[in-house]
């Protein structure tokens, strides 16, 4: 049966487990109200913000804050100069303790997207010296609508339950074992729970590597979008077909692949993981907490430590305005950032994701943990 454009799989486990647990789902809902509403009025007049980012220039990181730099002046009163200041190194540890520095600014002059490794620290009880999410976390530039796909080659298999008759096992590529990846903590999962699936970590250095390397023939499976991006012609020439997905969206309600699904065949969606699987709604709360933490915090922002209050709150609402710029999502479509990841996330939403991991059981809690760390939980693992 074909799917409607409607959130179903595992946008229903967002909406069931995440909301039951004070996951707000609707960003546009919870959108703070409008900047001029800010607790304390600030005026940056004649100053000069500073965005840190904690890469080297050309970065994901710093592709998007130097697009905010841009779009800030126009939102921000006083029209502040605002610029981009590069500080790589411990993957983004030496930018956050320049954050944490007696001379940095706490005026609301200085704000980091901040790594999401830092954040799952925090879930984990292994704080940053320098990072409070509770105190610092402002809001996230990242909406995360979510949609993958498991693809594998015709000539092994059409459809999932092919792939789970099949003995051990079809190779996947993915990257470092660290971080709930979206894309490839679907089929890390299925592994987990005894689908025929070995995880390669570590294969390649980027997505478009290990999509590569699936075109090549190297590995039987590509967890993703990628491979559309990079090698749209073997979906055209169907030698490549989905055999499941996961995420806040079903694919088919991606207009952006909509067409190339079409003309590779894909009328219906495949199975949906959970379904498929048949997880419970705990699993499922931990799954989307391990990928969405990571993915997320791409775009997050932190104030320094000790920032007063209401000038975290007026950053917050200051960012709840960027994406609306057209001219910022402009920039960021141009340079390669899929349009699926760029919207606001309230600050709320993202600190809610702690809490939900305390409620899960012992299983989930392994679960989660393998999901984070690319380690296998042996839960249901053939």
């Amino acid at each position: 049966m074909r799917i409607a454009r409607v959130t179903v799989g595992l946008g229903c486990a967002v909406v069931i487990g995440l909301a039951a647990l004070g996951f707000g789902t609707d960003t546009e809902a919870q959108t703070p109200p409008s900047v001029k509403e800010a607790p304390k009025p600030v005026d940056f007049k004649g100053k000069t913000v500073v965005i840190i980012v904690g890469s080297s220039p050309g970065g994901g990181w710093d592709t998007e804050a130097r697009s905010t730099a841009l779009t800030l002046p126009k939102i921000l009163p006083g029209n502040p100069r605002v610029v981009v200041q590069n500080v790589p190194g411990g993957d983004g540890d030496r930018a956050l303790r320049r954050m944490g520095e007696p001379q940095t600014p706490r005026d609301g002059t200085v704000i980091m997207p901040v790594h999401g490794r830092f954040f799952l620290d925090a879930i984990l009880g292994k704080p940053h010296p320098y990072y409070d999410p509770d105190k610092q976390f402002v809001a996230a530039l990242r909406s995360r609508q979510t949609g993958h796909l498991l693809w594998v080659w015709r000539e092994i298999a059409t459809s999932w339950d092919q792939i789970m008759a099949m003995p051990c096992c079809l190779t996947l590529a993915a990257g470092a074992r660290f971080g709930g990846e979206a894309a490839e903590s679907g089929p890390h999962l299925a592994a987990m729970l005894g689908a025929p699936i070995k995880m390669i970590w570590s294969y390649a250095p980027g997505s478009k590597d290990r999509a590569a390397a699936f075109a090549r023939r190297e590995t039987k499976l590509h967890a993703g979008w990628t491979i559309a991006r990079h090698f749209p012609e073997l979906i055209r020439r169907r030698e490549i077909v989905p055999v499941l997905w996961w995420g806040e969206l079903a694919p088919r309600d991606f207009e952006e692949w909509a067409e190339l699904l079409k003309a590779g065949g894909v009328t219906e969606n495949p199975p949906n993981l959970f379904d498929a699987l048949k997880v419970t709604n705990n699993m499922r709360v931990a799954f989307t907490v391990a990928t969405e933490a990571v993915a997320i915090h791409r775009g997050s922002y932190i104030v320094p430590p000790g920032t007063p209050v209401p000038i975290r709150e007026f950053w917050e609402k200051i960012l709840a305005e960027v994406p609306k710029d057209p001219e910022w999502k402009k920039r960021l479509f141009a340079a390669g950032i899929s349009p699926t990841d760029i919207g606001y996330t309230p600050r709320e939403k993202v600190l809610a994701m702690r809490s939900a991991v305390v409620g899960l059981g012992p299983e989930e809690k392994k679960i989660f943990l393998a999901l984070i760390s690319g380690e296998e939980s042996g839960t249901g693992k053939k």
